[in-house]
């Protein structure tokens, strides 16, 4: 790399002198109990906020101040609040707490919950869903949020696909419209009963965000900022309003003429003021949940949770005991090329999954015990986990998560296979060899890939492990120039159709040609047809429970990728000044603070006193 040249070196001085200096501060206003200022102190990034704001506002106390950390490194553009262009960064509080999505998909107990919408209806083939607004509901600046609105923001997407949803909007919606001012009618362009809940409810980390069209009308959406205090922008319909953002800090007030407490929707929520803080190394952020300092994070390992929670017993994670973790959405999955032999056959596919000891691999990952094995691609949510419960047969006659190094060698030996003095098996003159793929970028890797290069030897393959940068290990696995590599997919989340037709036939490219997904390049003409099937019915269909059964009854044998283990994500949360977090006891909803569906959080929270 380029030397560091001076500006670099003191740029990188601000930047932790301003770290440094945040802690201490925080520590005595924490210590004395005294007020958090409207402005806190940033001496490194740009600082974007009006003194009339800050002015305003005053001094909330710290009982009334919620503060979560945010990952991904200090925001170079803090003051860019467009969430349409690429690569923006918005989940600081901007869609966490400014703006707010029609729906909000709970994973704990399957449902949408309306919020800017109060409801909707699908004509009877699903191609065409009328969605009713929610009255009252207004933008920050007073103005009405409309149908209107509605139209506008996918419009604009579809007249620039490149902005986030643009392809989405233009390859699924055939014409949006303004029934009146509150009901607003999508014309699909395909039978698709999930529409909504694949765009306008949370159904992973964001949605598709309506904007003000009395705003963004006069402006080019590729380009514009949406932040300009002066003019109150960004505008949003949510309970918080920004009143400043630098690289390391974004602060949010509360909203007292948010429309929902107008209307009587909801009552306004607890915290006065919201601030999210870069959250740095997880050793600072220990630190800072030790101190009381931050009341959410994102993410810590096993052992440096245990020790912090030893220190100040107010530290909780989604579950009393191990494992802690909150489960994500993306299981941990190793998804194998079965258009290159010998793991284009199914009994080859499966010999690599005995040899495979699945907790000792998530432990290796989460950093102690715990681990969750995964019998199959599915996120361990209580309604697809009530779909497996329901079909559990199944995987008593195929028992993807059984570690039996014996039936592996068994396999290989039927198919011809002989072992050598080495160890390895070898067929006409050819080693029994597999190359496992893994991103450099990805931490846990190192620890996993002995274990994996480890069991797959002791059965007589010649494995190996070839670490690449995430950019490399993308492309290869999307051209298909790969034995198996982990891929960590966010199908379905409480609807199994996501899922099969991530597998499905159409998905499928020659070797050589850029896949989207089903990288492994599997597919089956039987089992396509009964995902055409289900993709007629909407989530909650009873006849979706048979039909998924009958696509398992094909995938299950051929198990073209190799279900690991669930993501165990440990999110610590304090209750020393805030308390009716989600717990797996309390599952209200789910707990991740870099969603927008962190906003159904921050509504529920309470103070500790």
């Amino acid at each position: 790399m380029p030397g560091v040249h001076v500006q670099g070196l003191c740029r990188r001085f601000r930047v932790w002198s301003f770290v440094f200096t945040l802690l201490a501060v925080m520590l005595v206003f924490t210590a004395c109990a005294a007020p958090v200022p409207a402005a806190m102190p940033a001496d490194s990034g740009a600082v974007v906020s009006t003194e009339d704001a800050a002015t305003a506002t005053g001094d909330v106390p710290r009982e009334r101040t919620l503060i979560i950390a945010y990952e991904g490194g200090p925001v170079a553009a803090p003051d860019l609040a467009n969430p349409y262009i690429s690569g923006n960064r918005i989940n600081q509080g901007y869609h966490q707490a400014s703006i707010e999505s029609l729906f909000y998909l709970n994973y704990e107990t399957g449902e949408m919950v309306p919020w800017q919408a109060e409801s909707y209806t699908f004509n009877d083939d699903f191609t065409e869903v009328t969605v009713t607004l929610r009255e009252g509901v207004t933008w920050s600046d007073g103005m009405p949020f409309t149908a209107e609105d509605v139209v506008f923001t996918v419009n604009m997407l579809q007249e620039h696909p490149i902005l986030n949803y643009g392809t989405d909007m233009q390859q699924w919606v055939e014409s949006v419209e303004a029934v009146d001012e509150r009901t607003v009618r999508f014309t699909l362009t395909t039978s698709y009963p999930r529409f909504l809940v694949d765009f306008f409810a949370v159904r992973i980390w964001g949605m598709v965000r309506i904007v003000p069209a009395h705003i963004w009308a006069d402006q080019d959406p590729e380009t514009f900022r949406n932040y300009d205090p002066a003019q109150g922008w960004p505008v949003w319909t949510g309970p918080y309003q920004v009143v400043k953002v630098s690289e390391n800090e974004f602060v949010y007030d509360r909203r007292g003429d948010w429309w929902g407490a107008e209307t009587g929707f909801h009552a306004l929520p607890a915290p006065e003021r919201l601030i999210f803080v870069e959250q740095g190394p997880s050793e600072r952020g220990a630190a800072q949940l030790e101190a009381n300092d931050i009341d959410a994070h994102t993410r810590m390992p096993l052992g440096l949770f245990e020790t912090i929670q030893s220190r100040n017993p107010n530290i909780i994670g989604w579950f009393a005991e191990r494992p802690y973790g909150w489960i994500d959405p993306c299981p941990r999955t190793f998804f194998l090329n079965t258009q290159k032999a010998p793991w284009d056959d199914a009994d080859m596919r499966w010999a690599l999954s005995h040899a495979l000891n699945r907790q000792a691999v998530g432990e290796a990952e989460l950093g102690g015990p715990g681990a969750i094995p995964a019998a199959y691609t599915f996120p361990d949510y209580p309604p697809l986990r009530a779909l497996m419960d329901e079909h559990a047969d199944l995987w008593d006659q195929y028992p993807v998560t059984e570690f039996n190094p014996d039936k592996s060698i068994e396999i290989f030996e039927s198919k011809g296979y002989v072992r050598g003095n080495d160890g390895i098996f070898t067929k006409d003159g050819e080693r029994l060899q597999i190359t496992l793929l893994l991103s450099s970028d990805w931490p846990p890797g190192s620890q996993i890939a002995p274990l994996m290069v480890g069991f797959w030897q002791a059965v007589g393959i010649d494995a190996t492990a070839n670490f690449l940068s995430g950019s490399q290990l993308n492309d290869m696995r999307n051209m298909g120039d790969f034995d198996v590599l982990i891929v960590s997919p966010c199908y379905s989340i409480v609807d199994p159709f996501n899922e099969v037709d991530a597998f499905h036939g159409r998905h499928v490219v020659p070797l050589g040609e850029r896949a989207s997904m089903n990288f492994g390049r599997w597919s089956s003409p039987e089992f396509d047809a009964i995902v055409d099937e289900m993709a007629t019915l909407p989530a909650g269909d009873p006849a979706l429970s048979s039909l998924w059964r009958e696509a398992m009854e094909i995938w299950l044998p051929e198990l073209p990728v190799l279900p690991m283990y669930q993501q165990v994500r440990i999110v610590p949360l304090n209750t020393t000044y805030w308390t009716n977090w989600p717990t797996a006891e309390n599952n209200y909803i789910h707990p991740p603070t870099w969603w927008a569906s962190t906003l159904q959080m921050i509504m529920n929270v309470q103070p500790a006193q």
